[in-house]
C-alpha cells in the first residue's frame, strides 16, 4: 500500500519576523536547518521512497536537507506552494489584529490574493496527481511531501468532504501546521 506524508517546512526568516509570506520567498534561519536535520533523523526510519518539495525555497531547502541526510531523492512539484495572500504578502501579523476568523476571511478577499476557488483547484489537482501518478510508480512506496501549513490544512479537509466555502472557516479553527509537522494522509 502507498503511504503518503505531509510536512510543514522549517522555520524560515518569514516566520522569524513574523509575516505573511504566502508565495513570497522566504530561506530556512539557522534554527531551521537544525530543525531539518532533527526532522531527518526522526523520521529516518520511516524509509520514504521519495521527498516531494514545493518549489518555494524554505520547502525546498527543508526537502534537501532531508534528502541529503537520509539519502533519498528528492523533486519538487509545483501546485503544492503555499496560498498566496496577494497585497498582504510581506506585511507583519500584528498590523491585521482582528477575530480569526475575521482574519480568514480577510486573506482570502486581499487585494491581488489568490481565490479559494483557485487554491481549491490545486488541491484538486494535487489529489489527483496523487490518485494517478503515485501509486503507479510503487505499490509499496512511501513518500513524503513537504510544503505549507494552510495548503496542507486545506488538502486535509478536502479529503473530510469540506469545499472552498470552508477554508476560512478551517483556518480560524486554530488547526494549525506547525513547522516541521507531519501527517499521514489517506486517498
Amino acid at each position: 500500500m502507498v503511504e503518503i506524508y505531509l510536512a510543514r517546512h522549517v522555520e524560515s526568516e518569514g516566520n522569524l519576523q513574523e509575516i505573511f509570506t504566502g508565495t513570497i520567498d522566504s530561506p530556512l534561519t539557522e534554527k531551521g536547518v537544525l530543525q531539518a536535520e532533527d526532522l531527518a533523523k526522526h523520521i529516518s526510519e520511516e524509509k520514504f521512497t521519495k521527498i516531494y518539495s514545493s518549489p518555494l525555497i524554505r520547502a525546498k531547502e527543508t526537502a534537501s536537507i532531508i534528502s541529503k541526510k537520509l539519502n533519498i531523492p528528492h523533486s519538487t512539484i509545483t501546485g503544492i506552494q503555499e496560498v498566496s495572500f496577494g497585497d498582504f504578502q510581506g506585511k507583519k501579523k500584528s498590523l491585521i489584529v482582528d477575530t480569526p476568523l475575521e482574519l480568514a476571511f480577510k486573506l482570502f478577499e486581499a487585494p491581488n490574493g489568490e481565490s479559494t476557488e483557485k487554491v481549491y483547484q490545486r488541491i484538486l489537482d494535487f489529489l489527483s496527481y496523487l490518485r494517478e501518478n503515485i501509486k503507479s510508480l510503487s505499490p509499496d512506496g512511501k513518500y513524503l511531501f513537504i510544503g505549507h501549513s494552510n495548503f496542507w490544512l486545506y488538502t486535509i479537509a478536502v479529503l473530510e468532504g469540506k469545499n472552498a466555502h470552508d477554508f476560512p472557516f478551517v483556518r480560524a479553527s486554530g488547526n494549525k501546521f506547525k513547522n516541521g509537522e507531519i501527517r499521514r494522509i489517506y486517498i
